[in-house]
């Protein structure tokens, strides 16, 4: 069992720490949200690497992230309280909204090449189960994990179960989705 002077030592050298990492490495803003101190250190903790310094756009229902006026560049969990996510993130300009966010071209062809087609409109999509629907509906049309990873499973690229409710997808054009089933989806596009 910890002593209350180990305690304070740790404590002691979190503060140290904390204030050695903010000093030195520049802002990250996400969805016009600075980082604090602790919100790196959390960062850090979660995914084992420090966030890059820049300005992102961050949609805290799906993970999905990019930095500010282009399209998703990965994922991370959901849940993330950094700011308001804004429509005009992306710098869209399809007429699809996801979870609030106008899409930009880019990632209308991701879902052109999945699923054939685009129809504008107002979607959500939940990051922690993949499942995809119309806002206002709590019904949902389509796991989009799930669609992804049988699309593009097979062509060009591997699909396996890496893990319960595991899998990993290639689209053999060096996009990537990737669920260990533990920390949950991460997609990287080509």
């Amino acid at each position: 069992m910890m002593d209350l002077k180990t305690l304070f030592v740790l404590v002691g050298a979190a503060a140290v720490l904390s204030a050695q990492y903010s000093a030195k490495t520049p802002d990250t803003v996400i969805n016009n949200h600075t980082l604090t101190a602790q919100e790196k250190l959390t960062f850090i903790q979660t995914y084992g690497v420090p966030p890059a310094p820049g300005r992102f756009w961050y949609d805290p229902a799906s993970g999905l992230w990019g930095v500010e006026g282009s399209a998703p560049y990965g994922m991370l969990r959901p849940g993330h309280n950094y700011g308001q996510l804004s429509s005009r993130a992306s710098n869209g300009n399809t007429g699809v909204f996801i979870n609030g966010r106008e899409i930009n071209l880019v990632e209308a062809m991701f879902y052109y090449r999945l699923f054939g087609r685009v129809i504008p409109g107002r979607y959500w999509l939940n990051g922690a189960t993949g499942m995809m629907g119309f806002e206002g509906s709590a019904l949902p049309v389509v796991n989009l994990y799930a669609a992804y990873a049988q699309r593009f499973g097979s062509r060009g690229g591997a699909s396996s179960n890496i893990g319960i409710n595991g899998y990993a997808a290639t689209d053999g054009a060096g996009g990537a989705l990737i669920n260990d089933g533990v920390n949950g989806p991460v997609w990287t596009p080509n």
